[in-house]
């Protein structure tokens, strides 16, 4: 009898360890692998003046925002998800129009004590020739 119980603990052990870590995977690589796209189609291309690359903020918001709320809910139920503007080198909060850094934060609980928290920092740069 205690070898059945001892049995069945090591089953639902071994699934709940199999949960945790497909859900935790999940979230990482849908973070990881946010489609370069995004980013590019938030990038105003007419410009007055010369070109200076920098994110659309409202359009990079709105964009990120509907691919994580399609892709997070089946790893997490309860997950937010924070967007810092800045400017490449600095850390201080863009407040301005020209901001060209983006830090994506995104905090999910998986099962009981177990939280994911990570960050990613995402730049706009010019390319040199």
């Amino acid at each position: 009898m205690i070898i059945i119980a001892i049995a069945l603990l090591v089953m639902v052990m071994s699934v709940q360890c199999f949960s945790v870590t497909y859900r935790i995977n999940g979230i990482n690589r849908t973070l990881l692998e946010t489609p370069i796209s995004l980013f590019e189609v938030a990038i105003p291309l007419i410009q007055d003046d010369e070109f200076i690359a920098y994110f659309d903020k409202d359009e990079l918001t709105k964009n990120l925002t509907y691919y994580y709320d399609n892709k997070l809910p089946k790893y997490s139920s309860d997950y937010t998800i924070n967007y810092y503007f800045s400017k490449t080198g600095e850390t201080s909060y863009c407040l301005g129009k020209m901001c060209n850094a983006i830090e994506i934060r995104i905090r999910a609980k998986i099962i009981f004590l177990t939280n994911y928290d990570k960050s990613m920092r995402f730049e706009v740069r010019e390319a040199h020739s």
